[in-house]
């Protein structure tokens, strides 16, 4: 895990966000954790989810999962987005629909007198599970950990271990320009600038 120099942030590898994820006790819980790191919705976007907004689509002969964000929360084009993800996590949030018994206008991830979760409570969900793994690890770099990490996992992921389509990126990520993703990515080392220099064959 590799700490950020220039604020109190933390870059998670994914064995990390594996571990985080296991430490909620809730399906919702699970799921902040979920839209945030594997699809890398913001937080705001994340907490007004209606169940209307989960849907599926067929390409190329398969059913793939997307919600649509954004319609809430923002007037920009680029986050009025419908968001590709994981089998997984879809299944995951149709189950939390099915067991509170939500309707289509529902928000998907409630508070518990109903209703969407405020922006404060669902960082702390993260917040709390990031506890959870500093009180386990006693690495100290836990508590830094914020929401905000989750969207920049998938962000540093997509980009620097997938080697996605920097398009395919910026829309997914709900960005204008490639000038929105360089907070988000990881700064590179000595170490990994010689792997890649071999890598691409400048031995």
């Amino acid at each position: 895990m590799q700490k950020r120099q220039s604020e109190k942030s933390i870059w998670l590898s994914e064995s990390e966000r594996d571990d985080l994820e296991m430490e909620a006790t809730s399906n919702r819980d699970r799921l902040i954790i979920q839209f945030g790191s594997l699809c890398g919705l913001r937080i705001s976007e994340i907490r007004t989810l209606r169940v209307r907004d989960l849907f599926e689509r067929e390409i190329d002969g398969k059913k793939r999962y997307f919600v649509r964000v954004g319609e809430e929360v923002t007037k920009t084009a680029q986050a009025k987005r419908e968001v590709w993800v994981p089998k997984q996590v879809y299944q995951n949030a149709a189950i939390e629909a099915k067991n509170r018994e939500l309707g289509s206008d529902d928000y998907l991830l409630q508070s518990r007198n109903g209703g969407s979760l405020s922006s404060a409570a669902a960082r702390n969900v993260v917040k709390k599970l990031a506890q959870a793994r500093y009180k386990d690890t006693g690495d100290e770099r836990w508590k830094y950990v914020s929401s905000h990490d989750m969207r920049r996992y998938h962000a540093n992921r997509l980009i620097n271990e997938l080697d996605a389509d920097i398009n395919i990126v910026l829309y997914q990520m709900g960005w204008s320009s490639f000038q929105s993703a360089l907070p988000y990515l990881r700064r590179a080392n000595p170490e990994d600038t010689a792997k890649e220099m071999i890598e691409i064959g400048l031995e």
